[in-house]
């Protein structure tokens, strides 16, 4: 059976020590810039080592998973709170993305380069894959950044989904001529509205849901059209900090996942689950014959191995369930997470997670 991973690493001791140093001003950008294409240089020879077909960059390069990448668009620009307070229900950002005009593809977004760097690292011994946050994420999050803020650039949500779907499209076309053959959008909305609680919160507030999901689906179908042939998509879903969504709401009035799936533009998708909770595979009934599901079964933040005997069953179970989809396994999520230190994970430990998985996946 074939194993993969979600594409995000810990960073080795050398370069957090190197970020402390630009901090406290021991060494300026141009140290700490060498330091960083080391860090992803070994990267990719480790990944190699360890038998990845397709490696990414771990995101050691970006402060945030996902802000790093829109600061990257025209339109969208980094504004820095110091000081006061933000009046906002979720977690407070020092570094808040401000919309200054239609959001729209840069030709000279930084990731570029980034991906330049990793493909000629890779130097073609694996595939060079290009992680990037979902555009369902940036649309919720000027959704409601233009709420808290009173941010009236988009009166219409219509056209600020079709501005950003066009903006990835261009972005992700850009990546493939620089040798992109494997891109993942990281997605952590689908996921939150799985959960019935979050679902019905959001009807009490006056969401239309089947709307909402009209326009999801929208946005990935559009942000991905007209791709070639060879640039396999992916879609990775999680639910935020939960990571593994409440998979068992697709038997509610509104089934999302079977609209996810049908998705032709999206060839594979990344699905974290719980290992032992055989229900939660249910979901996979409306997968078409022919999709990638990557499934993930391992616990990404924990050291020690999974039982063979628990993640064959799972697999087994999900080969019944979808018999014409191309399973893998994976851990459930990336490795690198803010509270990787109270889970004990060192870096060593995401390589023998890597080599735990290459052994499961052989004695499947």
């Amino acid at each position: 059976m074939k194993y993969d991973v979600v594409g995000s690493f810990l960073a080795p001791d050398a370069l957090l020590e190197a970020k402390e140093n630009l901090k406290s001003g021991k060494i300026d950008n141009r140290v700490y810039a060498e330091a960083l294409d080391k860090a992803v240089a070994e990267l990719v020879e480790r990944q190699i080592e360890h038998g990845l077909s397709a490696v990414s960059s771990g995101e050691i390069r970006r402060t945030y998973w996902d802000r790093d990448f829109y600061f990257g668009l025209e339109g969208i620009v980094r504004e820095r709170f110091d000081s006061g307070r933000v009046y906002q229900q979720a977690e407070t950002f020092e570094d808040l993305p401000r919309v200054t005009g239609p959001v729209n593809y840069n030709p000279r977004h930084p990731f570029f380069k980034d991906f330049a760097f990793l493909h000629a690292a890779a130097a073609g011994r694996a595939l060079a894959r290009q992680t990037i946050p979902s555009p369902v994420d940036l649309y919720s999050l000027l959704q409601e950044l233009a709420v808290e803020f009173h941010d009236f650039i988009y009166r219409d949500s219509e056209r600020m989904a079709a501005d950003i779907a066009e903006a990835y499209r261009l972005t992700i076309l850009r990546f493939y001529e620089l040798g992109c053959r494997d891109l993942q959008l990281d997605d952590t909305v689908i996921g939150r509205l799985l959960d019935p609680a979050v679902t019905r919160e959001m009807e009490q507030g006056g969401t239309d849901i089947l709307k909402l999901h009209e326009s999801i689906v929208g946005i990935l179908a559009a942000a991905t059209r007209g791709l070639p042939a060879d640039m396999r998509v992916s879609l990775y879903i999680s639910a935020g900090t939960d990571v593994v969504p409440r998979w068992y709401a697709k038997r509610s009035v509104y089934a999302l996942m079977p609209k996810i799936f049908s998705i032709p533009s999206i060839q594979a998708y990344y699905l974290p689950f719980e290992l032992g909770n055989m229900d939660s595979l249910d979901v996979l009934e409306s997968v078409p014959a022919g999709k990638e599901i990557v499934l993930g079964l391992l616990e990404a933040h924990s050291p020690y191995p999974e039982k063979t005997e628990r993640v064959g069953e799972m697999v087994a179970r999900a080969r019944r369930i979808a018999p014409g989809a191309d399973f893998s396994i994976s851990p459930a999520g990336g490795f690198k997470l803010s509270s990787f230190l109270l889970r004990g994970l060192s870096y060593p430990d995401q390589w023998n997670k890597i080599d735990s998985l290459a052994a499961l996946a052989a004695a499947i």
